[in-house]
């Protein structure tokens, strides 16, 4: 079993494992978890590319920050076709932010008549 503590409680923690009744051998493969991932987010955010609209990386994990600037981003860069909105607040009472894309109201048929664009929804996404 792997588990992790505070530095600060990692005495009384060693003292617990060490009881008469408890003697609990362990094994410290990591002394400063905090420090290692500290690290490894620096080096993510260095090899990362720009959010650019035209380069946002699809397949990787961005944070709700990176999406929420790359959602203003589509809504600059497409004024007549994206509108950010929110649609409510996470556990974290953090913003949950989603694009609204529309066209016009109206639109062109094959044998050139207009019509009125009717109604539809399409809801995808990946949330965990």
């Amino acid at each position: 079993i792997d588990v992790r503590v505070p530095p600060q409680s990692i005495d009384s923690f060693v003292q617990f494992l060490r009881l008469d009744d408890v003697k609990i051998e362990y094994i410290v493969r990591m002394h400063d978890i905090g420090t290692l991932i500290e690290q490894q987010n620096l080096l993510y955010n260095l090899s990362r590319p720009s959010l650019n609209v035209n380069d946002f990386a699809y397949d990787k994990y961005h944070s709700v920050d990176e999406i929420h600037a790359w959602i203003d981003q589509m809504a600059s860069t497409y004024p007549t076709l994206a509108t950010p909105f929110t649609v409510g607040k996470s556990y974290e009472n953090r913003d949950m932010k989603a694009l609204k894309i529309s066209s016009s109201k109206v639109a062109t048929k094959l044998d050139g008549s207009k019509a009125e664009i009717k109604k539809a929804v399409w809801w995808d996404g990946g949330l965990l």
